[in-house]
Order: structure tokens, then C-alpha cells, then sequence
């Protein structure tokens, strides 16, 4: 039979008998090692955040700094957010799952600083991102984004920009006072943008080939 030594059941909160002290004389084997370190998908808190692989139950108190969120499973894109009213930065990718849209109250994070949203099912139109004069990164590529780009990031100190691979139509709008430069491969395959640096609307054609109309049968006589 083997003979075990007291080393081979160190470092836990509270084992006894032999090779360790009788039980009634119970006492720590050692100090207690640390817990294992909760892990979120948060970058930075002001305070521990619960462990949790999406927004939903999250309370604000909570908000970090930042967050970067890969969300393996299919729901709509958490309200929960809106209450993050601090937040500075925002990243959501690899999430084909996720669907909805972009919740408008983003317009009302003035700390925004970057804003990526990548890879995932999101579709709807871009909200208005005037207020949010601290953002210098939109990264918005693969998703099934639609409508037009919204006029407010011609306002916007843009370093960074990314719109392509969505559904997006219309004029881009004027990027002069962005402090980054960009060229078509920022806006390549959506459905018919146009304007600077893609060809003028005057002679508008698709970005990239459309995705087929629905077909609507016609009425029989």
C-alpha cells in the first residue's frame, strides 16, 4: 500500500484527518489559496463584474470602462446596454447570433471613444451618432446593416471607419474633417452607396452585386 504524505492534500480550506491533523482540532491545511479569478469578457471595472457571457444581467453599477463581448448564442441585442451611459468603448465580434438592431440610446454615451460591431446577424440602420463627438473608431463590417449612413459622421473625428459588407445604399456622407483617410475598401460590398470615395451618385451603381429582391407573385385576374 502506498504511503501519502501530508504535502499531497496542501493548499486546501479545511481537509483533516490522516495525514493531516485529526478533525476535531480542525484548522486550514494551509492558508487557503486565492479563489480563482472570476473572468467576464470585460477589459476593466471600477469594481468586480458577475460573471456572465452577455449584457443581460448586468446591472449599471457595473459599467467598465470598456468591454469586448463574443456572444455564442442567438438573441437580440441586449437593452441592458442603454444603462451603460458611461462607457467609453464597445466591442461585439464572431457573434453571427446576434440580431436586431443597434440600440439608438448609443447616441447618448458622449465617452464613447470606439464603437466596434463585427461578424454578426445586427440589421437595421446605422443610429444617429452626433452627441458622440469623443469617437474616433466605428468598425462596423459584416453585418446586414441597411438605409444610409447618417449624415452626423461628417462631424466626427474619425481615425478609424469600416462599413463594409452590409446593405448600405445612399450618398456617403462628406468625411473631410475626419483626422483618418479612407478609400473604397471601406465601404466595398453594400448594396448601392455611393459618393466619395466610390463613384459619384450621378452614375450610381451597386458597390457590389445586391442580394436578390424577394419575388411577388402577381394578382390572378
Amino acid at each position: 500500500m502506498g504511503q501519502f504524505k501530508p504535502v499531497g492534500f496542501a493548499n486546501n480550506t479545511c481537509l483533516c484527518g490522516n495525514p493531516l491533523p485529526p478533525c476535531f482540532n480542525s484548522a486550514p491545511t494551509s492558508a487557503p489559496a486565492h479563489s480563482p479569478a472570476s473572468t467576464t469578457l470585460f477589459d476593466s471595472a471600477p469594481e468586480p463584474a458577475p460573471v456572465s457571457t452577455t449584457l443581460f444581467d448586468l446591472a449599471p453599477a457595473h459599467a467598465p470602462v470598456s468591454t469586448s463581448l463574443n456572444l455564442p448564442v442567438s438573441a437580440p441585442f441586449p437593452d441592458s446596454i442603454c444603462g451603460f451611459t458611461e462607457l467609453e468603448g464597445l466591442e461585439i465580434h464572431n457573434s453571427p447570433g446576434l440580431h436586431g438592431s443597434i440600440p439608438s440610446c448609443l447616441s447618448e454615451f458622449v465617452n464613447l471613444k470606439f464603437l466596434i460591431i463585427k461578424d454578426t446577424s445586427l440589421s437595421g440602420s446605422i443610429p444617429n451618432l452626433s452627441k458622440n463627438t469623443n469617437l474616433e473608431t466605428i468598425i462596423l463590417n459584416n453585418n446586414h446593416l441597411s438605409g444610409t449612413i447618417p449624415l452626423s459622421f461628417s462631424t466626427l473625428p474619425l481615425w478609424s471607419l469600416d462599413l463594409s459588407s452590409n446593405y448600405l445604399c445612399g450618398e456617403i456622407p462628406n468625411l473631410a474633417n475626419s483626422l483618418g483617410k479612407f478609400d473604397a475598401t471601406n465601404f466595398a460590398n453594400n448594396t448601392c452607396l455611393c459618393g466619395n470615395p466610390l463613384p459619384p451618385c450621378n452614375n450610381l451603381a451597386p458597390t457590389s452585386a445586391p442580394a436578390p429582391a424577394p419575388q411577388v407573385s402577381a394578382p390572378v385576374p
